[in-house]
């Protein structure tokens, strides 16, 4: 990663902090702003290579590392924005459920419709939770209404282990798009659902949306 990495020493040499594991946030944009085809196309296989890469200077917690070095080098592809949405949705087809997850998530702070079909398309077949969640909230982020009924099928999926964990994340994704549809499915959870996890996450939904100017969650009583 010759020309990222050149990068990411000169703003680690400007912080003047020792030891340290990740790009402060602050740092980030101006990172981003440095980035071309080159660096991004370097972050992208970064994401890649984390599938079994030895860490510099690992203090043990690999798994832990790994979780930060993904959330900052998606940090940074979302904030280099457009330029980066074609190599991003190409990367989709890694088959990595961990790049898979977080160029996903990349794509929903981007904020691109041009992501919606292929992560859809990828939502229906996908063998791997984690990055199943990461396609119901990247929908959620990019927010364009047309992705509602493809999401609520999961606000009542079948029986199974976590299904309160794909619930909550399919109804924060309902609760950034926001439209009046949701008001109705988020109300029949708050009021039926036998978890009370559940229940709350809808009640905040709906609280959410109303409290921001959204539909009335009057019209969710039909």
């Amino acid at each position: 990663m010759g020309t990222l990495h050149a990068l990411i020493a000169d703003i680690k040499d400007s912080c003047d902090i020792p030891e340290w594991e990740l790009i402060p946030a602050d740092k980030i944009p101006t990172l981003a702003q440095k980035c071309g085809p080159q660096e991004i196309a370097e972050l992208i296989e970064e994401l890649e290579a984390l599938d079994d890469a030895d860490l510099e200077d690992d203090c043990g917690d690999g798994i832990d590392d790994y979780w930060q070095l993904r959330t900052f080098f998606s940090q940074v592809l979302a904030q280099i924005g457009e330029p980066a949405v074609p190599p991003l949705i190409e990367a989709l087809k890694s088959s990595n459920p961990q790049t898979r997850a977080y160029v996903a998530r990349s794509l929903g702070l981007i904020g691109t419709p041009q992501a919606i079909e292929p992560i859809v398309r990828l939502l229906e077949t996908e063998p791997d939770f984690d990055a199943k969640l990461s396609f119901i909230a990247a929908l959620g982020e990019i927010g364009d209404p047309c992705a509602v009924e493809i999401l609520l099928p999961y606000v009542h999926p079948p029986e199974q282990q976590n299904r309160h964990s794909i619930i909550a994340v399919t109804v924060q994704a309902l609760e950034r798009i926001g439209t009046e549809e949701v008001l109705q499915p988020l109300f029949l959870l708050w009021e039926f659902d036998p978890d009370p996890y559940v229940r709350r996450c809808a009640a905040d939904a709906l609280k959410a949306i109303t409290t921001r100017g959204g539909p009335s969650s009057r019209k969710a009583f039909g």
